[in-house]
């Protein structure tokens, strides 16, 4: 267990502390920091991002086909499950692929959190800062300039406009699905999807409203700069895959 806290505070805490000093050492504001530290783990992340979207791409393509199986091996989940996976090899795709952004979010959303609630502290600053980083001593707990970190108002407005982004964001993710017949074997997924919709907004509201004002605003500018890269990504797709 000490070692799983030794990893944390030296591959994600101790990272994403210096680089949100660093940057507020730059711009000279925390909430500026953050958005481009965002910015910067959009883009490190760009890869599997268009890695998830060509997957996604390539399930909606073989929806109809992944329909027959189910349907031929209805009653039989071995040979369906086998069946899906050789469809899956055959076609190159990775199911999960599409899942691996969000992954990877999750650690970087816990790491940020930390480094809020407890890490911009002077004593902190001092203990993990790297060498060449300047030292700003105690950070103002104020983002853009004007709004308090501990304003309530603030966090609600943050929390219900970052839940709107989502709904958005998985509104344009699932629209491109193929709609399926009543009574199909897709009827659940498509359901699953529906329910998705909502919850995932619901999810985002309340992590924000209770993790604060860091959480929210990376949370928010990174479902925003996800939206544009997704906008890009599905009008270049594809003179982006005749390159790879």
């Amino acid at each position: 267990m000490n070692f799983l806290f030794q990893a944390f505070y030296t591959f994600l805490f101790a990272p994403f502390l210096n680089g949100l000093v660093l940057l507020y050492s730059i711009v000279g504001d925390l909430g500026l920091a953050i958005v481009f530290l965002t910015l910067i783990v959009k883009v490190a992340l760009f890869p599997l991002s268009l890695k998830a979207l060509r997957s996604q791409k390539q399930m909606q393509k073989i929806n109809p086909q992944i329909a027959e199986i189910k349907q031929k091996h209805k009653g039989n989940l071995t040979e369906q499950n086998v069946a899906l996976l050789e469809l899956y090899k055959k076609e190159e795709i990775s199911p999960t692929s599409g899942c691996l952004p969000l992954l990877i979010q999750l650690p970087i959303v816990i790491a940020l959190y930390r480094v809020f609630t407890s890490g911009l502290t002077i004593e902190n600053i001092d203990k993990f800062l790297y060498s060449f980083v300047p030292n700003p001593g105690a950070i103002p707990q104020q983002v853009f300039w004007v709004f308090s970190a501990n304003s309530k108002a603030f966090i609600l407005t943050l929390a219900i406009l970052a839940a709107l982004a989502q709904f958005w964001q998985s509104k344009i993710s699932f629209k491109g699905a193929p709609k399926q017949k009543s009574g199909s074997n897709l009827d659940f997924g498509s359901m699953m999807q529906k329910q998705a919709l909502f919850i995932f907004p619901l999810i985002t509201f309340f992590i924000i409203y209770k993790t604060g004002i860091v959480v929210g605003v990376y949370w928010f500018f990174s479902v925003l700069f996800s939206l544009g890269e997704h906008f890009i990504m599905e009008r270049n797709f594809k003179k982006i895959k005749q390159k790879i």
